[in-house]
């Protein structure tokens, strides 16, 4: 054929073609296997390290402690996507990674517990399941006076530090006022929405049904601040950036 090479396959090459067939096809049975019946990702904490837990046992718990981890059920573990990453990092084939889910996959080890992610797709909703006793645990939630009311918190495991992100000051949209004065752009059920409360009582707000929508909303001038956690927000911007915005000042 004009423009085209050809050559023959001779013995050996026809004999691995089997071989090769057989590779392939063990490699899309795993990639289906990773997978529920409906497409949904087989959600699974990464399985942790035996020297993360070589301390840990029921040796440290009280006998109470023991009875009660006895009669403990599978403890159903809320998450959203997308994930608060680097806290929490969902991979494609449904593994669950990060500071939180490796520390209490490593707890649950320890003391013989059983977890089950269930997986919502947006925070808000999470929250919802929380609140309705559909979901047991929450790892990565801030404290507010509305979910202490069906909420027990623990002390956090990691410190957690949130800033005021707003436009570069060189921005064509022109800088943002003093936040005192400014619109807030805050997901709707947020732990910022008492801050800024709290903070600036005079602010306006601006609802988002997610974090990469208050933000596009600071960058095309629907709002001039958001109020985020600092590391999964920088890592969102990283992802999918926005390169007139910038970080404001930090805040506890």
């Amino acid at each position: 054929m004009p423009g085209s090479a050809a050559r023959t396959l001779h013995w050996p090459a026809l004999r691995a073609w089997p071989l090769l067939l057989l590779a392939a096809l063990q490699l899309w049975c795993s990639a289906v296997l990773a997978q529920s019946p409906g497409g949904t990702p087989n959600y699974r904490f990464r399985e942790p390290a035996a020297a993360s837990t070589a301390n840990l046992g029921l040796a440290v718990l009280s006998e109470e402690e023991r009875r009660y981890l006895q009669t403990l059920p599978e403890v159903r573990v809320g998450l959203a996507l997308p994930p608060f990453q680097p806290y929490e990092v969902i991979a494609p084939d449904g593994e669950i990674s990060g500071i939180h889910p490796e520390l209490l996959a490593a707890l649950a080890r320890a003391f013989g517990i059983k977890l089950r992610p269930v997986v919502y797709g947006k925070w808000s909703e999470v929250v919802a399941a929380a609140q309705a006793r559909e979901v047991d645990l929450l790892m990565s939630v801030g404290v507010t006076a509305q979910r202490a009311e069906h909420m027990q918190f623990t002390l956090g495991a990691t410190p957690m530090v949130s800033a005021l992100f707003t436009r570069r000051a060189g921005d064509a949209l022109g800088p943002a006022p003093p936040p005192e004065q400014a619109r807030f752009a805050l997901e709707r059920g947020n732990m910022a929405n008492d801050f800024v409360a709290r903070q600036y009582p005079l602010a306006q707000v601006v609802v988002a049904e997610g974090a990469q929508q208050a933000l596009r909303s600071v960058a095309l001038g629907g709002a001039d601040y958001y109020v985020g956690n600092l590391l999964p927000t920088l890592e969102r911007l990283a992802r999918e950036p926005m390169p007139s915005i910038e970080v404001s000042q930090l805040v506890a």
